[in-house]
C-alpha cells in the first residue's frame, strides 16, 4: 500500500516514467517562479490522484514546460525524486498528448523577488492545498503559491485546515540553487501560525454573498461549466463560491431535482454572461466578467 502521504506506489510511477511515459494533466504553471505541477490520476478512479512537482533536467525542458497550459494532457519521462513529503519528477522528456481547449491569458503580477534579501517573512493569505496529512502546505500569497514545509509539532493542526482558510504565518525562507523558494514555519516564533478565518466555521451557515460572476469551463476536473461568485474581503483576499442547488439528498427525487436546479442556475448565469461577454477577462484558472455583479443567498458548504 502507498504511504499516507503519497497516493501511489513508487514503483508504479517509476515504471511509467522510465517506460512509455506517465500521462497526466498540468495542474498549474508559474513560469516566472519556475513552478510546474502535474496531476496524475489512477485510470478509472477520478478521486485517486497525486500532485507531482516537475523539475526540468535542462534549459530546453524548462522552455517546453513554460509553454504549457493548465489542464493540458501530457506524457512525461524522467526520474522520480523522493524528497520530503512532496514528490518531484526530474523531467527528461515531455510531450503534449491533448491540449486543453481553453488557454488563460493570465499574467502573474508578483514573483519571488518580493523576498529578496529576506530570511524571514510574515505572510497573510489563504490555504491553497494541504500536502499529505499536514506535512506540507501550499499557501496562496499575493499572486503566488508558496510551498511551506510543516514540522511535526504543527502537522496535526495543519491537517485540520481547509482550502480557503485565511492564515497569518511567520515563515523562514529556504533558498537552494535552481529551484523555487521553499518556506518553513519560523522556529524562532512562539506562535508561527494563526487561523484568521476558518471555512469550517462557515459550514452550513446562511449567508448573502456579493461579488463578480466567474466561470469555470469544463475541464479534466469538472465535466460541465460551473459558475461562481468571487467575494473579495476588506484585506483583498479572494474566495470563489461555486453556485450549486441546496437539495435534501434524503428525498427520493433528490438527484433529479439537483440536476434541474443546477441547469436553471447555469442557464440564468450563462444568459447574463453572454449579454456582457465583451467584459470577460482571464483569471488564473477561470474567467471573470467584470461587468456582472451578483448577489447570492443560501447556505455555505
Amino acid at each position: 500500500m502507498p504511504s499516507t502521504t503519497f497516493q501511489f506506489e513508487r514503483s508504479l510511477l517509476e515504471d511509467q516514467l522510465s517506460g512509455s511515459g506517465l500521462t497526466g494533466n498540468i495542474h498549474g504553471i508559474t513560469a516566472i517562479n519556475q513552478q510546474y505541477v502535474l496531476t496524475y490520476r489512477q485510470p478509472g478512479n477520478f478521486f485517486e490522484f497525486e500532485h507531482l512537482s516537475l523539475v526540468p533536467s535542462d534549459g530546453l525542458i524548462a522552455t517546453t514546460l513554460a509553454q504549457l497550459h493548465r489542464h493540458d494532457q501530457v506524457s512525461v519521462k524522467g526520474t522520480l525524486l523522493m524528497t520530503g513529503n512532496q514528490r518531484h519528477i526530474v523531467v527528461n522528456e515531455i510531450t503534449v498528448t491533448e491540449p486543453y481547449a481553453y488557454q488563460y491569458d493570465y499574467n502573474h503580477l508578483a514573483d519571488e523577488s518580493l523576498f529578496d534579501n529576506l530570511d524571514q517573512v510574515t505572510v497573510f493569505g489563504k490555504v491553497h492545498a494541504l500536502i499529505g496529512n499536514g506535512e506540507g502546505l501550499a499557501m496562496e500569497y499575493e499572486d503566488m503559491i508558496l510551498p511551506v514545509i510543516i514540522d511535526a509539532s504543527y502537522q496535526e493542526m495543519i491537517s485540520k485546515l481547509f482550502r480557503n482558510d485565511i492564515l497569518l504565518l511567520n515563515l523562514s525562507i529556504i533558498r537552494e540553487p535552481n529551484r523555487p523558494l521553499h518556506f518553513r514555519l519560523d522556529k524562532n516564533q512562539s506562535d508561527p501560525i494563526q487561523i484568521i478565518d476558518s471555512m469550517a466555521a462557515c459550514h452550513n451557515q446562511d449567508a448573502i454573498l456579493q461579488g463578480k460572476l466567474i466561470r469555470f469551463p469544463a475541464s479534466p476536473q469538472i465535466s460541465r461549466e460551473v459558475f461562481a461568485v468571487q467575494v473579495i474581503d476588506s484585506n483583498g483576499i479572494k474566495r470563489n463560491y461555486t453556485l450549486f442547488p441546496d437539495v435534501d439528498f434524503s428525498q427520493p427525487n433528490a438527484n433529479t431535482l439537483f440536476t434541474e436546479l443546477l441547469d436553471a442556475i447555469s442557464q440564468k448565469s450563462r444568459d447574463a454572461w453572454e449579454e456582457k461577454e465583451s467584459s470577460v477577462i482571464d483569471g488564473r484558472n477561470y474567467f471573470i466578467n467584470k461587468e456582472i455583479n451578483v448577489t447570492v443567498s443560501g447556505r455555505i458548504n
